[in-house]
This record gives C-alpha cells, sequence and structure tokens, in this order.
C-alpha cells in the first residue's frame, strides 16, 4: 500500500541554551543542533536574547526515503496478461515468454511452469473465456515427418494437462497439433525455427 507522505508544512521547536526541542513534547529536535539567534535563515524567529530562548519555525525537512511513493509492482509471469485487454474470438492470450519442452519430447521445462501458472489464475479469474485452443507448432524438419503432427498434438496436450491440474475446467480447453502447417517466420534461419517452435493459446469462444 502507498505510504502517507509526511506533512510538509513548518515545526515550531524552542532551542533552550542552544539545545533544540519541540515545542510540543520538549524532546530534543531532530538533528540537535545549537540555533544562533540572530540566524536569519529560518522561516520565522521571535527572539528573546536575554532568556536565551529562540522559538523558530524552522524550514521544512525533506521527505523520509521510506515516505512518499507507492510500492512498485513486482514484474512476474502474470504481467502479461491483463484483464481488460479487450481481447475477441480468434485472439492469442499474451504470454510472458515461450512454454518450453525437453528437446523433442513433449515434457514441459520448469521455465514454463510460472507462465501456465499465470494464464491458469487468468483463466480461473475470467470465466467469460468460455473455451480456449492450446496449439502446438513445430518447425519444419524432414527428419520429423513420421512423428512431427504427433509431437506437436502431444505439448499442446502436455499444456492442457497442466492447465486442468491448476484448475481449469476440461471443457474450457481444447488442444490441437498443427505441426509445421502454420510458420510464422522462415524456417531457414535458426531464430526462425525458434520463433516457429511455440505453444499459442486463442479465444474459441467468449460469453
Amino acid at each position: 500500500m502507498p505510504r502517507r507522505l509526511a506533512a510538509l508544512v513548518p515545526v515550531v521547536v524552542v532551542a533552550v541554551a542552544g539545545a533544540v526541542v519541540a515545542a510540543v513534547t520538549g524532546c530534543p529536535g531532530r538533528g540537535g543542533r545549537a540555533v544562533d539567534p540572530h540566524d536569519r535563515t529560518a522561516d520565522r524567529a521571535a527572539a528573546a536574547p536575554d532568556a536565551g530562548v529562540v522559538a523558530v519555525a524552522s524550514p521544512p525537512s525533506p521527505p523520509s526515503v521510506d515516505a512518499a511513493v507507492p510500492d512498485a509492482a513486482v514484474p512476474d509471469a502474470a504481467a502479461a496478461l491483463d484483464a481488460d485487454l479487450g481481447l475477441r474470438v480468434g485472439d492469442a492470450l499474451p504470454l510472458a515468454g515461450a512454454i518450453e519442452f525437453d528437446y523433442d519430447r513433449s515434457r514441459l521445462r520448469p521455465s514454463a511452469f510460472p507462465i501456465l501458472d499465470a494464464v491458469a489464475a487468468f483463466l480461473l479469474a475470467h470465466p467469460s473465456l468460455v473455451r480456449i485452443e492450446i496449439q502446438g507448432h513445430l518447425a519444419a524438419d524432414p527428419d520429423r515427418h513420421a512423428y512431427g503432427h504427433r509431437l506437436s498434438q502431444d505439448r499442446a496436450t502436455a499444456v492442457s494437462d497442466y492447465l486442468r491440474a491448476q484448475g481449469v475446467a476440461a471443457d474450457r480447453l481444447e488442444a490441437v497439433g498443427y505441426e509445421d502447417s502454420r510458420p510464422v517466420a522462415s524456417n531457414a534461419t535458426a531464430e526462425g525455427r525458434r520463433a516457429n517452435r511455440r505453444i499459442e493459446l486463442r479465444v474459441l469462444e467468449i460469453r
């Protein structure tokens, strides 16, 4: 929660024999510095030099470092998902990063867990997103034709299973493997192939 700013108003203090004390409590003032009766730097001063007492309306102090500012939001996987995105049918859910798997396998890597945890929390909080298609995509690879479709399907199913384990209803999730039929980049480069190996979650139905 945001902390309240200290009021930036002059504070009246009383100096007795050079020691600064609070006028109300009589406790030593912050810093305990001596006050010169003839010091003109204070905002207002009423001096009684014969008594050795000076009442000073001191200049405002800067706010303390722990006051004032709202606590900063901690970036995490959930930051990519926003309740006010205005999602429509066909749109992809924005993800905080790539959902990765072990090489040539459908086993999720641990780096995917916080991303999918955020997706599950988002779907649970927004039941109006009735159905989501989980799409498994691969990069083109001639050596994978024999099992490419199955691998892309198994990866999509692995994501669906994870989301179900977090409480998302099975009838809201549809896992589909597209193999390498929907590239988003050229397969001629390593960077392009990395982009094509992906999981997408797209809105199928909104209530």
